[in-house]
């Protein structure tokens, strides 16, 4: 009954953080909706869990034995074929008392160690922090001082964490896409990768490759691809440090292939659905398509020369040889001919036509005519075809037409309606906030030519759409959670103070992150928010104690003492406890090597826990002394 109202309000506050998630928009709504939706509705079964089954559980504990022992004694069976089913049943249920008992014997013998810790670290806790409190409270200026100097600095070294959307993710495997001439044949090209391919098999760290020369025309699905295109599936052998052993071997793959002259460029992609198209993304929009190429090759140049860029390529690359047939009205007048009709007969002859349909029992199969492909296998014998719809005397194509030989589009884009191209770079080294400014200062530099502008690409949008909403999901959780204070201890003030949590959350989380090294993503985002729900359980469990305390008529001072000293551990074992079950997340007890686990993916998931682990230790720490030395200041004027 005296924790029933904090459990309440602790468990509503989680349900008000992780419910504004499901509003969420961009890459992080689609990653992390699931996951809220899914904490919600557990917090919400936890609450008649912990109101009602676990009290019932521990009032039967103590009597259990007792209880089955005097059931044993007064029932009495006197069927012989129930005496034996209940014998059978009772010998079964023995064993698996017996077995549990074994298992909890075994349990406890490993984890004594463990509990003996905590004991240590909370007998030493419990001698520190009553003469710590009372020392802040007769000392409140010098005590908001140093927290008020230890979040200005955290700030200041927020502002130089760097910010991206997504981690790159490191799964062990990888594709190698390399491109020679366009007028490279599949043969050349899958001859030339096969050596290629040969030689990153026996890499050491290579487990197995794949693959795969030439693109279908018709499954097309950039403008570089093509027959003189191929690419490199390789798959690394397990290990613990993914990301060393991927840069290692991308290295020596790098080496393999600027040893081979045929090959022109090549690139790095993975197998994430996460992942975009390029790191960077810088979008050249003009209507000349001379002009937009020449403004591609600038920015290109431009983004070679930034540091930490790499793999830089434009999508408008040269384009594909054709010959552009163009007809003479003059002499197809003079020799009585169509231009309508001519072109449809050589649309025919190349192309073909389609007249009927072949059934072939439920299959239709084009019947389709054309001339022989051995006829136009040059330039030519296309010269040389017959577009005289009579068929005699022939007239050959060169005799009404212009046939000029030229290089085509590589592609047409259009980005927002208008025609434009786009400059992909890698990054190396950098994050893409700080990316992004270089590529921007070298873009401002460039004389572009007229017509023609150029502007960051669809990443700069995206990070930017997901921190938008972030914050907003971030204030709406702060406003649900006070809220929800405010509603349970019918005072405004008092979920102010408790909210002072959460800037103290901040002061762990951005010292971590920059001592680990982990830029800002919407993944760190999350684990802020998370922060804020989870840090402000310990202000409610304290500020809930203290009103109790005072209610029953106990002074105001001795009722601020007694209740933080009586809450310190339940609050100690709730923090252990989270930062225990979130520990395995950032992936350093996986690279232990005794335990021979991976880290495959851990990039997803040690941001958030770096940030809740570090926030909530921050947090706690400092809630035990702020929370209660601001609650004496603040509702001591409100008193009579």
């Amino acid at each position: 009954r005296r924790m029933a109202s904090a459990v309440f309000a602790s468990t509503l506050t989680q349900v008000a953080v992780f419910f504004p998630i499901v509003f969420v928009e961009g890459i992080a709504g689609q990653l992390f909706s699931d996951l809220a939706l899914t904490v919600v509705y557990a917090q919400l079964i936890s609450i008649p869990v912990a109101l009602f089954l676990v009290p019932m559980l521990a009032a039967r504990g103590a009597n259990m034995r007792d209880a089955n022992q005097e059931n044993e004694a007064q029932i009495a069976i006197d069927n012989p074929l129930l005496r034996a089913i209940s014998a059978v049943i009772t010998a079964v249920a023995r064993l698996l008392i017996g077995a549990a008992r074994l298992v909890g014997k075994c349990v406890h013998f490993v984890l004594q160690p463990l509990a003996n810790g905590f004991l240590r670290v909370y007998g030493l806790v419990e001698r520190v922090y009553p003469p710590l409190l009372r020392t802040a409270l007769r000392n409140p200026g010098k005590v908001l001082l140093t927290v008020i100097a230890l979040l200005s600095l955290s700030i200041w070294r927020g502002r130089s964490l760097g910010q991206e959307i997504l981690p790159e993710v490191h799964q062990g495997e990888f594709y190698v896409e390399a491109f020679l001439a366009r007028s490279a044949t599949v043969r050349a090209t899958d001859s030339i990768l096969q050596a290629i391919e040969q030689k990153i098999r026996a890499l050491p760290d290579v487990d197995r490759t794949f693959l795969a020369a030439g693109v279908d025309p018709d499954e097309l699905n950039d403008s570089e691809e093509g027959k003189h295109s191929a690419r490199i599936q390789v798959v690394l052998r397990p290990a613990n440090r993914r990301a060393e052993q991927e840069q290692r071997v991308r290295s020596a793959i790098s080496a393999q292939i600027a040893a081979e002259p045929a090959i022109l460029s090549h690139r790095f992609a993975t197998a994430s659905v996460l992942q975009f198209q390029a790191d960077l993304v810088v979008e050249v929009i003009g209507h000349d398509l001379i002009n937009l190429r020449r403004a591609c090759e600038q920015v290109a140049t431009a983004l070679g020369e930034v540091p930490h860029l790499g793999f830089v390529r434009s999508t408008l690359q040269r384009g594909n040889p054709e010959l552009t047939i163009k007809l003479d009205r003059d002499k197809l007048a003079a020799l009585k001919l169509d231009a309508e009709a001519t072109a449809r007969i050589l649309r025919t002859k190349v192309l073909g036509d389609v007249p009927t349909l072949f059934a072939e029992r439920e299959r239709k199969i084009d019947m389709r005519v054309r001339i022989d492909r051995e006829e136009l296998d040059s330039e030519d014998r296309l010269r040389s075809v017959n577009i005289n719809p009579a068929g005699y005397p022939e007239i050959p194509l060169s005799a009404v037409a212009e046939i000029v030989r030229r290089e085509g589009p590589s592609e047409i884009r259009r980005l927002g309606n208008v025609r434009g191209a786009e400059v992909h770079a890698q990054i190396r080294g950098f994050d893409m906030a700080r990316a992004q400014l270089e590529a921007d200062a070298a873009i401002a530099e460039l004389k572009l030519p007229a017509g023609i502008t150029a502007r960051m690409g669809s990443q700069k949008e995206e990070l930017e759409r997901s921190n938008q909403s972030l914050v907003l999901a971030l204030a709406l959780a702060v406003f649900l959670v006070y809220i929800v204070m405010a509603a349970q201890f019918e005072s405004v003030l008092q979920p102010v103070i408790i909210m002072l949590s959460v800037p103290l959350a901040l002061i762990g989380a951005v010292f971590a992150l920059s001592i680990s090294g982990t830029d800002l993503s919407v993944i760190v985002f999350l684990g802020c928010i998370v922060l804020a729900g989870i840090v402000v359980n310990n202000g409610i469990i304290l500020i809930d104690q203290i009103n109790q305390l005072r209610s029953e008529g106990m002074p105001f001072d001795q009722a601020v003492l007694e209740g933080s000293i009586s809450r310190v551990r339940p609050v100690m074992m709730t923090m252990l406890s989270s930062l225990i079950g979130l520990l395995p997340q950032t992936g350093w007890l996986a690279s232990l090597p005794f335990l021979g686990g991976s880290t495959d993916g851990i990039e997803l998931r040690a941001p958030m826990a770096v940030t809740v682990i570090a926030g909530l230790l921050s947090s706690t720490l400092l809630t035990l002394i702020v929370v209660p030395l601001v609650y004496s200041l603040i509702v001591r004027r409100k008193q009579p």
